[in-house]
């Protein structure tokens, strides 16, 4: 018995150094792939200008916290729900954890679109009322159509951290998200389109985000 221990701890170790490693390397690549974003903020301030990167800002910010309701916790509720079951691989369990993931999916995205829309019909109140910017109506509008990508792909993700697969997380939202923002904003450049360059590269790089953390 002694010596089957000693004999199995090298290899107990050997595990642990290599997830630790493995851990080390992904938050090194999304450490990498977050100075993307910093630069995207240069670019945009450099060849779009300060007024570009306030509306832009501003109009991200308030499509970033009006999505919090679109998700409305459905992504802690599916991370909780499916951990709690996955400790069975029986098909059975394996079926109820899939019937978690696309109920969650399906009302997360129904539940973004209704704040979308309610967004949407609201934009000129939020721009000209509370923030009295009437530039700010139409960056916040197109902005906006970001929302139900938004919280789709934020779920989708939920589901593998529930299943414990961390490093999509990473891939997706840390490292593809910054790198096509700037890139995006990089090939904008040339075309002078002002702050709609920074909206439309992040509405496409929600699109794209989307459909990667659903596959």
């Amino acid at each position: 018995d002694t010596k089957c221990s000693m004999t199995s701890n090298p290899a107990s170790n050997h595990v642990e150094v290599r997830d630790i490693a493995r851990g080390a390397l992904w938050n090194l690549l999304g450490l990498t792939a977050k100075l993307s974003k910093v630069i995207f903020l240069y670019v945009v301030i450099t060849y779009y200008g300060e007024t570009t990167l306030g509306l832009y800002l501003l109009s991200w910010s308030i499509v970033d916290i009006t999505s919090k309701f679109g998700m409305w916790g459905f992504d802690k509720n599916m991370i909780r729900d499916i951990a709690r079951f996955h400790t069975d691989q029986s098909p059975a369990t394996n079926q109820r954890i899939f019937s978690i993931i696309y109920f969650n999916i399906g009302v997360a995205f129904l539940l973004s679109l209704f704040v979308t829309a309610i967004v949407l019909f609201i934009c000129p109140w939020i721009a000209m009322t509370i923030f009295n910017e009437v530039d700010l109506v139409d960056p916040l509008w197109y902005l906006t159509l970001t929302i139900p990508f938004i919280v789709f792909g934020q779920v989708c993700i939920a589901a593998t951290k529930g299943l414990r697969i961390m490093h999509y997380e990473v891939l997706v939202r840390q490292g593809l998200e910054p790198i096509l923002l700037l890139t995006g904003a990089a090939i904008c450049i040339p075309f002078g389109w002002g702050v709609f360059s920074p909206i439309f590269t992040h509405l496409t790089a929600s699109i794209i985000v989307a459909v990667a953390a659903f596959f």
